[in-house]
């Protein structure tokens, strides 16, 4: 699995997320929205009980409702 790091990190209560891009799409489980998921991006940041993970859509929205735009 070659991971790249993107030149995207969010500050939370949690940490920093760091958002990932591979090569090819691979499957994981999304935190957040509790569904399995297979993507070249996907969001993850270390918290005290290991390595989380989240898809884009769920970093998208995250992003949204911390600058505001939440809907």
């Amino acid at each position: 699995m070659a991971k790249t790091e993107k030149n995207k990190r969010m500050d939370n209560d949690s940490g920093d997320f760091r958002l990932m891009r591979t090569q090819t799409a691979e499957p994981f489980f999304c935190f957040r929205c509790q569904t399995e998921k297979k993507s070249k991006l996907r969001a993850e940041w270390q918290t005290a009980q290991g390595m989380k993970t989240i898809c884009n859509g769920c970093y998208g929205f995250l992003l949204s409702k911390r600058t505001g735009r939440a809907g």
